[in-house]
């Protein structure tokens, strides 16, 4: 019996030593969370314009990076979702002085979406040392949340620095490879529109997208939501019937709230090569839609210089 505890004892001690070796590992490992949110404090005490969203607003944003100095700002990660974005705009957007306008992305399937269904909850971990607020109040959740491994999904390439770059590499040559095929497009829509679609999340999401504009509004702050474009591709193949029911949530949400909303997801000017996937713009694209979006403001009298407010001519 004394051998097993001792065993026991030195297993513990190694599986121990392991966890501890790791945790200083990835304390300087940069999840996306943490590059994101490095960039907005740096931009956030002077932008006018708050941009928020998932990989899709990214887009615009990287798209308009190099020209737009300190006057913009970005909340957006790959996989947010309504939750998030509410956590984060409340927590964060109070602080910017110069905030004059936010742009909220929504895509016309977010109500029926979450990090759960999107199996994105390491998200929800990267996220947790800003927010401090996870879908799952529990101890183990917030445990694995605070633990650098975790936040890192797990990215066992770090330990490694060849297999590190050779993970970014293969990254960078998926981006590369041919995502407007038509069978890319294809199971890129159905999975956005239907395999993660669930029309039970309608009434909490909607809760959380009210406080999310209401909070806003509250601090006045003028804000506008927008679905932004999709390919032409994406827009063939897509689930219309649910896309055409989110959207009616959202535009039927803003509109009690007297909150402009514009519906940008099938643009007829807009062809292929102003993507660089099914439903992500390129720096071409971004263009494109910021100039879209100055027409509508100007036409709505929400701003009358959106576009000298994002881009430095």
């Amino acid at each position: 019996m004394r051998r097993l505890y001792i065993e026991i004892l030195v297993v513990c001690t190694i599986f121990t030593l392991v966890i501890i070796m790791l945790e200083k590992k990835y304390s300087s490992y940069q999840t996306k969370a943490d590059e994101m949110m490095s960039d907005f404090f740096t931009s956030s005490e002077n932008a006018e314009v708050l941009l928020v969203g998932n990989s899709h607003m990214i887009a615009v944003y990287e798209g308009l990076k190099d020209r737009t100095g300190d006057r913009i700002s970005l909340l957006g990660l790959g996989g947010l979702d309504i939750f998030q974005m509410r956590n984060l705009t409340i927590k964060y957007a109070y602080q910017m002085k110069n905030l004059k306008l936010m742009v909220i992305s929504a895509d016309e399937y977010c109500l029926g979406n979450n990090l759960k269904t999107s199996n994105f909850l390491y998200v929800d971990r990267m996220l947790y040392r800003y927010t401090d607020t996870l879908y799952e109040q529990s101890f183990s959740s917030a445990l694995m949340a605070k633990s650098n491994f975790m936040r890192s999904n797990r990215d066992f390439s770090f330990l490694f620095s060849s297999a590190y770059q050779k993970k970014k590499e293969e990254e960078e040559l998926f981006l590369q490879k041919d995502p407007l095929s038509p069978a890319n497009c294809l199971n890129r829509s159905i999975e956005l529109t239907e395999k993660r679609f669930r029309k039970n999340l309608y009434d909490e999401n909607s809760s959380l997208f009210i406080e999310m504009l209401n909070d806003a509004i509250s601090k006045g702050i003028r804000v506008v939501v927008v679905s932004l474009p999709k390919s032409n591709c994406y827009n063939r193949n897509k689930n219309s019937v649910n896309t055409s029911e989110g959207s009616g949530l959202i535009s039927g949400i803003t509109k009690e709230e007297n909150i402009p909303y514009y519906n940008l997801t099938n643009i007829d000017s807009m062809d292929d090569s102003q993507f660089r996937d099914a439903d992500h713009m390129n720096k071409k694209g971004a263009s494109s839609f910021i100039m879209m979006m100055d027409t509508l403001l100007r036409r709505d009298g929400v701003v009358s210089d959106f576009a000298s407010m994002v881009l430095n001519y």
